[in-house]
């Protein structure tokens, strides 16, 4: 990797993102770049790659502000037509450096439910947002699925001591020591026996 490339990427993706140089992560998903690329080979930090390029390195991000969070899922759905999934923010994130990443929303709102809700009451506290209500609303009321039988078997090994590997087989939780004591494992899976007993799903999976 030459560095004269490197240094080219850094002005041209600082260039469209208003100037403002991209951290590493954002560099390397616009670029290809990798830290590896240049890190102990052409630079000791990423700061001093971005003054020899021309540029100040960024101060640390703080939180984003929820507002701007909200009127940028209103801005995308609208452009959507629909409210969007996480692979859409995805590469909404990737096509475009100033929207932020998929986790940060999920990290702030929650899944795809919760986010829309959070959305949904934004919108109602404002005026302009008829359009987003009405893609907000179908969404936010939607029930969560009960669990399968299989799910609720799960959760209920986990609340044994058991830790799963697949559906029917399982292996407890334990120590090198522990898994030596047939006794220990016949314990977990009494407890399992007791618990899925009182819950009624204990003829679905059997050991």
């Amino acid at each position: 990797m030459d560095k004269r490339h490197i240094l080219s990427e850094i002005k041209r993706t600082a260039a469209a993102n208003g100037g403002v140089p991209l951290g590493t992560a954002k560099f390397f998903r616009e670029t290809g770049i990798k830290n590896s690329d240049w890190l102990g080979k052409f630079w000791a930090r990423w700061g001093d790659a971005v003054r020899e390029a021309g540029f100040e390195p960024n101060q640390l991000q703080g939180a984003y502000n929820v507002d701007i969070l909200i009127e940028k899922l209103i801005s995308f759905t609208r452009e959507l037509g629909h409210f969007p999934v996480r692979d859409e923010l995805k590469m909404k994130s990737r096509s475009e450096v100033s929207f932020p990443w998929s986790l940060t929303f999920e990290k702030h709102f929650g899944p795809m439910r919760q986010r829309a809700a959070k959305v949904l009451e934004y919108c109602k506290s404002c005026a302009g947002y008829e359009d987003i209500i009405a893609l907000c609303e179908p969404l936010a009321a939607e029930q969560l699925p009960e669990p399968t039988a299989a799910r609720r078997c799960c959760r209920l090994k986990r609340q044994a001591g058991l830790c799963l590997y697949g559906i029917a087989e399982t292996r407890p939780r334990e120590t090198v020591q522990d898994r030596k004591s047939s006794a220990h494992r016949s314990e977990n899976i009494a407890n399992f026996a007791a618990i899925a007993g009182r819950v009624g799903v204990g003829a679905f999976y059997q050991y």
